[in-house]
C-alpha cells in the first residue's frame, strides 16, 4: 500500500498551501513546483515550472481529495489529472501525463557534455506502490530527453516537523557530496544495504 507515502504527499500539499486561501470542501491545493537554471544551454537563466492540469490542459488551483488515498486515486484517474511543465512560461513536453504533482524537482547543474543543466524529478504516481523512479532529463535540439533513471522508494521523502521540506536532494539516494552528485539505486540497496553510493554519470542527449 502507498499509505505512508500518501501521507507525505498530503503533508507537502498542506504546508505548501499554508499561505494560500483555504481550498473548497472536498478539494486540496494542486501541487506545483518551480526551479531556475540554464536548462537550454543559452547562458541565460530559465524558469522551469510544474503544475497539475485537467483533461483539457487547463491549470488547476485545486484538485479533489477525499482524505483517503484508496478512494482518491480512482478520482485522480477519472478526472484525468496530470502534470504539465513550462519553460519560461511556454509549455514543454517533459514527463507529461505522468503522476499528479512531484515529490521533487531538482536542478543538477550541467553533469554531462550536453549544454544546459540537467533536471531530476520524481512524479507522484497514481498507484498503490511506494516504488518509483528518479528520472533525469537533458534539453537538446529543442526537445527534452530522459537520459537516465534509477529506482527509488517514496518512503525516502519521509520527514519530521511542521516546516515544509525543500527537496534539493533525495536523502540517501541522490546527494551532492564534495561537489559531485552521487546516487544509489533502491533495488541494488535492497539487495545489499552496504553498497556505497556512486558518482552520477549520465549520457549526453542526442
Amino acid at each position: 500500500m502507498k499509505c505512508t507515502a500518501a501521507i507525505v504527499f498530503a503533508l507537502l500539499l498542506t504546508f505548501s498551501a499554508s499561505a494560500q486561501k483555504k481550498a473548497p470542501k472536498g478539494y486540496t491545493h494542486a501541487p506545483a513546483l518551480t526551479i531556475t537554471g540554464d536548462f537550454n544551454g543559452d547562458g541565460k537563466q530559465d524558469t522551469l515550472s510544474q503544475f497539475v492540469a485537467d483533461s483539457l490542459g487547463n491549470k488547476l488551483d485545486y484538485i479533489l481529495d477525499t482524505g483517503d488515498w484508496d478512494t482518491t486515486i480512482p478520482l485522480y484517474t477519472r478526472m484525468h489529472y496530470y502534470n504539465e511543465f513550462t519553460l519560461n512560461g511556454s509549455l514543454i513536453d517533459i514527463n507529461r501525463q505522468m503522476g499528479v504533482g512531484l515529490l521533487c524537482l531538482i536542478n543538477l547543474g550541467n553533469i554531462n557534455s550536453t549544454k544546459g543543466d540537467e533536471v531530476a524529478l520524481v512524479p507522484f504516481l497514481k498507484d498503490y506502490s511506494n516504488l518509483n523512479h528518479c528520472r533525469i532529463y537533458s534539453y537538446c535540439s529543442g526537445n527534452w530527453a530522459e537520459v537516465f533513471n534509477f529506482n527509488i522508494n517514496e518512503m525516502d521523502f519521509i520527514y519530521t516537523g511542521s516546516v515544509e521540506p525543500v527537496f534539493t536532494a533525495i536523502p540517501g539516494r541522490l546527494e551532492k557530496q564534495n561537489g559531485t552528485w552521487v546516487y544509489i539505486d533502491y533495488m541494488d540497496w535492497f539487495e545489499d544495504p552496504t553498497i556505497p553510493m556512486k558518482p552520477l554519470k549520465v549520457p549526453n542527449c542526442n
